[in-house]
């Protein structure tokens, strides 16, 4: 068709594309995975990770650091590419573009107007809620701000994993102590490279402690030592040294009174009587909220 014949002339948009380097690197990544998931000494998978949005106290999306995400760096390059080649000669023609929910387009971020893929989650007079399937950080935004995305574009993985900290329970929205957990986690952990260890996994979600591989900081370990979380003990592993650590840590926090344990005691979610209502805080808000760009 019209599209393999660009690709086999090097035309336009596909001017840069290699499909022989495409290839090279998907099989790289696929060497490289199974090659580089290295064992903790409990005995759980570790992988490098770069935390590229916080969700909540808990919640965060990661890329594992690899060829794949070397290779995302060329896309988003080549999408910038073919954005403005598509201007240039106004190939792009609104009406033929009927963009669904569940779809995966090209979206350009509102805050360094940058092509990146997107998933649209949701439809809403107009107005096209979306999830950078790469970085994990979501917004709304108009049609303009919408193309299709070529088929080139497409058999990259999605590099956004989603993860939680293992063993911790997030404080709710309406929680005293959420916002301040929420800028905890953002504060030591957005942007960074960490050692996760895979507790368990549910689903495609990744329970993992997570490590600063140069200062040792356990970033688990450091939101329970303020006192901006508490264990969650549903998806104890018995046998799992990080969940007997996390216990002391949680125990020096409560003696010490820090955080959600300065009346020596913090409810669970069902208890909100007791929960000391001259803190209360507003909601730490929607995923994106805290302005994590398209690309870290």
């Amino acid at each position: 068709d019209a599209e393999e014949k660009a690709k086999t002339n090097k035309r336009g948009l596909w001017k840069n594309y290699d499909e022989a380097a495409a290839r090279r690197a998907a099989e790289e990544a696929a060497q490289e995975e199974a090659v580089s998931s290295g064992s903790s000494e409990s005995g759980r998978d570790t992988v490098d990770v770069v935390v590229t949005e916080v969700l909540d106290g808990a919640r965060m999306y990661v890329q594992i650091v690899g060829p794949e995400v070397e290779a995302l760096e060329t896309l988003v390059q080549n999408l910038q590419i073919a954005g403005k080649e598509e201007d240039e000669q106004g190939s792009f023609v609104p009406e033929a573009f009927k963009p669904r929910a569940g779809d995966i387009v090209r979206g350009q971020f509102s805050e360094d107007n940058t092509w990146y893929r997107a998933k649209i989650l949701e439809i809403t007079d107009g107005r096209y809620k979306v999830l950078y399937i790469d970085y994990g950080n979501s917004e709304t935004l108009p049609f303009t701000s919408l193309r299709p995305l070529p088929s080139a574009f497409v058999s990259l993985p999605a590099q956004a994993n989603e993860a939680v900290l293992a063993y911790i329970r997030p404080l709710g929205a309406e929680e005293d102590y959420s916002e301040e957990a929420f800028a905890f986690l953002r504060g030591i952990a957005l942007g960074r490279q960490l050692t996760a260890s895979v507790e368990s996994r549910e689903g495609n979600k990744a329970h993992v402690g997570l490590r600063d591989p140069e200062s040792g900081e356990h970033v688990n370990a450091a939101l329970l030592g303020a006192g901006l979380a508490k264990l969650d003990k549903k998806h104890r592993r018995h046998n799992s040294p990080l969940f007997k650590q996390l216990e002391e840590v949680e125990e020096k926090a409560r003696s010490s009174r820090v955080g959600i344990w300065h009346h020596g005691h913090a409810p669970d979610s069902d208890e909100d009587e007791d929960v000391d209502s001259t803190r209360r805080k507003p909601a730490w808000a929607r995923p994106g909220a805290a302005g994590a760009k398209g690309k870290k």
